[in-house]
């Protein structure tokens, strides 16, 4: 299967058990999202694409990059991390409220210090694939090669602390890897409805301008292969270790039907530039930017803003919830 650089590919998050902390949940801020219950969570690994990527094109030689404005306007200090958004992406959630970190860092930056490599880290890569051309096609890192660097991770670790402690926190895929190397807790994050991106239905469209519709049919293939794949993860479970999928299309969906209900004005086009095409290095510090990002569901015409994915996040709490309190 291949994909372009855009909010198509599935996530993979590792939880992997150790630690317990403690606390309560606060509003969309640069403050931790703190739960009102304990867990037993100590690292967060992720493997994926732009939507996930907390900067490791900075890394690589691509022109998939955003390490430059307006990219980051509302991030921390307003640093474009190279984060496919305007500030923080629906994994920094996820980890600030299980209490490991306020941002999952990229794994290929050379200041990473130990405690950030042993709570986790995103190997993801803007504009990557399951099929390798994708990302041989515009020089980022395949998923083959996101799974390569986790067994590195693995060995880096177990060099600083130990063998025994490093299969503590990683107590051993595509999937079947993961699995060869420890980890015994899946996240599966399907893809959204597709035809809804602003650069879709600019290409697609016989009037974008005037009509900024969603095309159902692209839409219809992200549903089927949501369905698709919950299928084949009931199929993959194995002894021992859990998949657990998680529903982004009807969460993004919803907030496309009912933009009010969470605060937003516009459905169909990105905060940078037009909004109608540009993303990466089209949207740049010299793209006129929206005022209030967190009006708007996109950021460029591929990636979500924060807001966005601060909401996802929000739909995806029940998941992380149940698996903690396992």
């Amino acid at each position: 299967m291949r994909s372009s650089c855009m909010f198509l590919q599935i996530m993979v998050i590792l939880f992997i058990t150790v630690t317990n902390i403690g606390a309560q949940t606060q509003p969309l801020t640069n403050k931790k999202l703190l739960r009102p219950f304990n867990n037993t969570i100590s690292a967060l690994f992720v493997f994926g694409d732009s939507t996930v990527d907390s900067g490791n094109n900075n890394y690589i030689s691509t022109v998939i990059k955003c390490n430059f404005p307006p990219y980051g306007r509302d991030f921390l200090n307003h640093i474009p991390s190279g984060r496919f958004t305007n500030g923080r992406l629906v994994t920094d959630f996820a980890a600030s409220y299980i209490g490991l970190k306020e941002l999952v860092p990229p794994y290929l930056d050379p200041k990473l210090s130990l405690e950030e490599l042993m709570t986790g880290v995103s190997f993801a890569s803007a504009g990557s694939g399951f099929d390798p051309i994708t990302a041989q096609l515009s020089g980022v890192i395949p998923l083959q090669k996101q799974l390569e660097y986790f067994k590195e991770y693995k060995r880096r670790l177990e060099n600083a602390i130990g063998e025994e402690r490093t299969k503590l926190l990683i107590s051993k895929a595509a999937f079947l890897d993961l699995l060869a190397e420890g980890a015994r807790l899946i996240g599966v994050v399907g893809v959204p409805p597709l035809g809804c991106l602003p650069v879709l239905i600019t290409l697609n469209h016989h009037s974008p301008l005037q009509h900024r519709e969603c095309i159902d049919s692209y839409s219809a293939v992200g549903k089927e292969y949501n369905w698709h794949l919950q299928n084949l993860l009931k199929i993959m479970r194995i002894h021992g270790t859990q998949l657990v999928y998680g529903d982004i299309y009807n969460s993004l969906n919803d907030m496309i039907q009912n933009p009010n209900h969470y605060g937003f004005d516009d459905v169909s086009s990105g905060c940078c530039g037009s909004g109608l095409f540009e993303a990466a290095i089209f949207c740049n510090p010299n793209s006129i930017v929206c005022n209030n990002a967190s009006e708007y569901i996109f950021w460029d015409a591929v990636h979500p803003t924060q807001a966005t994915y601060y909401n996802l996040f929000r739909s995806l709490r029940p998941i992380i919830d149940s698996v903690i309190k396992q």
